[in-house]
């Protein structure tokens, strides 16, 4: 009998230490299961923020695309610009080098206009 009752108190022991191994695991499950949850909104925070970035990146390089196109084509309306503005001003010179030239005959041609015209009134006073 004493062996059944120490069998008894030790199986009460047992089922003790088993009942308190048996909440510790159902708090350690909640915990999990609390971690779980908050790990599973973190993730999904954190593929939105990624997602966010993607596009924005998407964004920013549709950006860079188009003003390197922008670039592009200002730099091709330089190009004509420049040659354009060469051109003229060549033409600037050439024109400037006739007016030059025009300027001279006119002098010349004045010159000799009041060169004849005071010969002109020079034979007009001896007849």
């Amino acid at each position: 009998m004493q062996r059944n009752e120490g069998m008894g108190l030790k199986m009460d022991s047992l089922k003790r230490e088993v009942d308190g191994l048996i909440k510790l695991v159902d708090e350690r499950d909640d915990e999990i299961a609390t971690l779980k949850q908050g790990h599973g909104k973190s993730m999904v925070q954190v593929e939105g923020k990624v997602k966010y970035s993607e596009e924005a990146l998407a964004r920013k390089d549709a950006k860079i695309s188009e003003l390197n196109a922008s670039v592009s084509s200002l730099q091709a309306d330089l190009d004509s610009t420049t040659d354009a503005y060469h051109t003229l001003k060549e033409r600037a010179k050439s024109v400037a080098t006739e007016l030059k030239d025009r300027r001279v005959e006119v002098r010349t041609l004045t010159s000799q206009n009041q060169e004849l015209s005071t010969s002109k009134t020079l034979q007009e006073t001896q007849l």
